[in-house]
Formats: structure tokens, C-alpha cells, sequence
């Protein structure tokens, strides 16, 4: 009897757990899968797919009154295993910041990224805590999600780009996965963040939200908050799953 499901928002498949991948999918009375990516290669082994995305608590990661000063903070949070996305953009992260003396590159992680030579003196770091990265969130004028193009990358479920749209924060990400999903959904709301198709649109989107004035920038963060509101908020997926556990288990 297949009393159980399977939730899943990476590719695991291409590790150690392919055999354990493929036993839970051929066994789980329903499959949640954290993106479209990872749902077409668990279609493989069942018919009961559905794509259930990371949820964002919209109660702890929100928009915080700050007293902001006049710097512009190009912010990245997450561990420090994702240092190595900087690298092959690093020049062109350079490029703008050599340009703008009152820009700063906020990095929240546990150590600071000493291998990002080039972006050393732009650099600000402060280390992660976990009541504190809403905080740190928040004193991002944008927030960055640089990925590999990969089908690891394409697995992510684009979490820290929902957090930055969480906190009403507007978001450069690379166009891989799920990134691109989200993105899509301007259509329906309108303008909320940009993709990165290639090194050069990093240096590019960065000069162009800092020429925005900062009540700009905080309306098109706004927009992105509106999207995890509708479409990726904890009581909105928590009622999906509900559903889901329902009808199968």
C-alpha cells in the first residue's frame, strides 16, 4: 500500500541518491516536487506529480522601517559554498562597482568570501544569524541570486530570490530554473526584478536600478512581495499540500 509521499526541491538524482530517488518515486502515493525541472524527471517513475514550491513565511520575512543611509547595497545572502557564482561574473560585478563610489556589496554568510579578490575593498560582511538576515535583507537596495547553468542549478527552487521578494527587495538573478519561472509572473504583476542572461547583464541591471530613485526601487519590491503573497506564501502552499495529503494519504 502506498501510504506515504515523497517531497523533494533538489536534484538529487545526480548524487548519491539516485537509487533512493527512484524507489520513492516508483513507491509514494504522491510526489511534491519543488519546481517544474525536478517534476518532469520524477514524471519518469509516477503519474502523481505535483509541483509544490518553497514556501515563504510572509510573517517573519517582510519589509522592516529602517533609518537607510546613502549608500547603494547590492546584497547576497546565503553560505558560503555560493561564493563560487561570483567568480565567473566578478569582472563585471567590478566594472560597477569601480564606477560608483557609494555602492557596497553586502554579503551575509559565515565567513567572508576571501576568494572574491577583485570586489575585497566593496565589500561589506556581516555574519549570518538567524534573527538577524531579515534584517539584513532589508538594508539591501537589491538583492542577487547568481546560479550555475546546470541541471544542479536548474533543481534549485529559487529560495533566497523569495526572500529578497519577500522583504519587498527587487532581485537580479541568473536566467536558470525556476529563476525564470518567477520571473515570468511579471506578466501578471508587472515589473519586480531581472534576469541575467549572460555575464555581461549583471554590470548592466545593477547600473540600471541605481540610477532609480529609492522610492522606486521600494514599489517594485513591493510588486515582488505581492507574487510570494499569491503564489508562494506559507498558508498558500501549506493549503495545496493539505489538499494533497487529503485525497492520497
Amino acid at each position: 500500500m502506498k501510504n506515504f509521499a515523497y517531497d523533494f526541491d533538489d536534484a538529487v538524482w545526480l548524487g548519491e541518491a539516485k537509487y533512493c530517488f527512484q524507489y520513492y518515486c516508483t513507491h509514494a502515493a504522491v510526489i511534491l516536487a519543488g519546481n517544474q525541472f525536478l517534476a518532469d524527471h520524477a514524471s519518469a517513475y509516477s503519474k502523481n506529480v505535483h509541483i509544490i514550491p518553497t514556501s515563504v513565511n510572509l510573517n517573519r520575512y517582510k519589509q522592516i522601517e529602517l533609518k537607510r543611509g546613502a549608500s547603494f547595497n547590492v546584497g547576497w545572502l546565503g553560505s558560503s559554498i555560493g561564493f563560487a557564482y561570483f567568480q565567473p561574473i566578478e569582472h563585471q560585478l567590478l566594472s560597477f562597482f569601480e564606477k560608483h563610489n557609494d555602492a557596497r556589496l553586502c554579503i551575509v554568510a559565515d565567513r567572508f568570501p576571501t576568494e572574491l579578490k577583485l570586489l575585497s575593498k566593496y565589500i561589506d560582511f556581516y555574519p549570518w544569524r538567524m534573527d538577524e538576515d531579515v534584517y539584513r535583507i532589508n538594508n539591501f537596495d537589491v538583492g542577487l541570486m547568481p546560479l550555475f547553468d546546470n541541471d544542479i542549478e536548474r533543481g534549485k527552487c529559487s529560495f533566497k530570490m523569495l526572500q529578497y521578494m519577500a522583504c519587498e527587495i527587487p532581485v537580479i538573478v541568473s536566467a536558470v530554473g525556476m529563476n525564470v519561472d518567477v520571473i515570468k509572473k511579471e506578466k501578471e504583476y508587472g515589473h519586480f526584478g531581472s534576469l541575467a542572461f549572460s555575464h555581461e547583464g549583471w554590470a548592466e541591471w545593477l547600473n540600471y536600478y541605481y540610477a532609480m530613485p529609492k522610492m522606486s526601487l521600494r514599489k517594485i519590491g513591493a510588486t515582488g512581495r505581492r507574487v510570494i503573497a499569491d503564489y508562494y506564501a506559507s498558508e498558500v502552499i501549506g493549503k495545496k499540500i493539505s489538499k494533497l495529503f487529503t485525497r492520497y494519504l
